[in-house]
């Protein structure tokens, strides 16, 4: 991804020693102050308007156009859209096209009705060819143009985090900013070929680390570095990027926004400080939602005792093989979370029929790998709930699918940052967390369509999910700019 590499080092790069402290992931969190509310998205978007001095402009009218690169389920659209219904009848939204590879967020974007004007297939298709194949109308479509006589007003994109998220080992066998990134080099194209006056990126924090997280080839620099590089490189284009939050959602989400602009008047630097401080205000004055507002009440455990005891008859042999399994995992596991502080020497652990594994319903139809992880985490919060004083460490949601020593559990009813292979569970519950109640958790609609997709399409879809506060926070500058919002003061 970048133009000249400097010297770099040869070799397998060595992944870093993790510098998890032994606390909980939301050590930090006030369990007295968490909202028991429901998060409402067209709220929010009003409770930050009055909070910060802004209302809809009533000389404004016109029609928003907007477009956007790998679209994923369009969170970008469905948060501007909300936002365009605050602001009143005068601002219309056109939002031209998007482009989308993943069949499964196609199928979601077209089930929901929440599908641009055109959905493009192939990002690079949209700077190089006039026409595309496009997924709303099952055929050729023709690459919408720049508006008549000027320019798109915003365009968004969030390309592929896979090769920065600082959760892929494979990120540390090469030098990511050397690896080629096909909806980066889309993204920049057509920034490059429609000039859009206004874009939004983004993508993992990853991409800014510091050096020992984030360097390529062990060059002492993050491949935010060699974006904003590239970025600056696009004929008249500020660009400053900044991090964001999920704040007061109870899912941790935390991104890395580029903010590029061709205004004079509100140029890349100014818009970021307007969202830094729109940011700063709403972590202030707005209480943190608890987890269980997101939750879908009737979906206990006793709700996942299909499949809880394996219904094929299984002899001595294979329960024999599996408590062996159970037991190597176990002790793995054990010993890493002892390597790293996360339970004290001597910790005593108590037998395994008092176990999760053994007591949950939804846990014994599982594999030895995962019943063996459930466990391990179970002891970790149980020792850490002791250290930070907290009463219930049943209340303790851990991400299962990472190894105990790197992996993230809280304690007081918010999430661990979600990936897309993000295996979340509930020990009050004793239940797994869905992923539709994972994209609530980001802040979207319960009443969505899921049907026809798979348990990994769904999981792939929120993982990679941008939650709806930093979408509202990151476009009201962009709007105020456009002239839709105003100074209220």
């Amino acid at each position: 991804m970048a133009p000249k590499p400097k010297a770099v080092r040869k070799g397998t790069l060595k992944r870093p020693a993790s510098k998890l402290s032994p606390k909980s992931h939301d050590a930090r969190v006030d369990v007295a102050t968490l909202s028991a509310e429901k998060f409402s998205l067209t709220d929010f978007i009003r409770a930050t308007w009055n909070l910060n001095g802004l209302a809809p402009s009533s000389t404004c009218k016109r029609a928003l156009t907007v477009s956007s690169c790998c679209t994923g389920v369009n969170s970008f659209g469905y948060v501007l859209k909300k936002m365009v219904h605050c602001l009143g009848q005068q601002v219309k939204l056109k939002d031209l096209f998007g482009s989308e590879c993943d069949k499964a967020c196609q199928a979601f974007l077209l089930r929901n009705n929440r599908a641009p004007r055109c959905l493009f297939e192939d990002a690079s298709d949209v700077s190089t060819c006039k026409q595309a194949a496009c997924a709303v109308h099952a055929r050729m479509c023709v690459v919408p143009s720049s508006v008549a006589g000027g320019e798109d007003d915003l365009y968004q994109s969030s390309f592929v985090c896979h090769w920065n998220s600082i959760q892929n080992p494979k990120r540390f066998q090469h030098d990511v900013t050397q690896i080629a990134q096909p909806t980066w080099e889309a993204t920049r194209a057509d920034i490059a070929a429609r000039r859009p006056l206004y874009a939004l990126l983004e993508n993992v924090t990853g991409l800014q680390r510091d050096p020992e997280l984030a360097a390529g080839g062990g060059n002492g620099e993050p491949a935010l570095n060699h974006c904003l590089q590239q970025l600056r490189e696009i004929p008249g284009y500020t660009v400053h990027s900044c991090e964001a939050t999920a704040h007061p959602l109870p899912a941790d989400r935390n991104r890395c926004l580029i903010f590029l602009s061709r205004s004079e008047q509100h140029p890349a630097e100014v818009l970021c400080q307007e969202f830094e401080s729109l940011q700063s205000s709403v972590k202030l004055n707005m209480r943190r939602h608890h987890l269980d507002t997101c939750l879908v009440a009737h979906a206990s455990a006793t709700s996942q005792q299909e499949g809880g005891s394996n219904p094929l008859e299984t002899t001595a042999s294979d329960d024999a093989q599996d408590a062996a399994a159970y037991f190597q995992y176990f002790s793995s596991g054990l010993e890493k979370a002892f390597k790293k502080g996360r339970l004290p020497p001597g910790f005593k652990v108590v037998p395994r029929e008092e176990r999760p594994s053994c007591k949950h319903i939804a846990l014994q139809k599982k594999s030895a790998w995962c019943r063996a992880q459930a466990d391990v985490y179970f002891f970790i919060g149980q020792f850490l709930a002791q250290q930070e004083q907290v009463e219930d460490s049943r209340s303790m949601v851990a991400d299962i699918s990472q190894s105990a020593d790197r992996g993230k559990l809280c304690l007081r009813g918010t999430l661990p940052t979600c990936t897309t292979s993000s295996t979340l569970y509930h020990y009050r519950l004793e239940r797994f967390i869905s992923a539709p109640e994972l994209f609530v958790a980001h802040g979207y609609p319960g009443q969505t369509c899921w049907e026809g997709l798979s348990e990994g399409d769904q999981r792939r879809i929120v993982g990679n999910l941008m939650s709806s506060t930093t979408l509202v926070l990151a476009l009201c500058p962009f709007l105020k700019a456009l002239g839709a919002l105003r100074s209220s003061a």
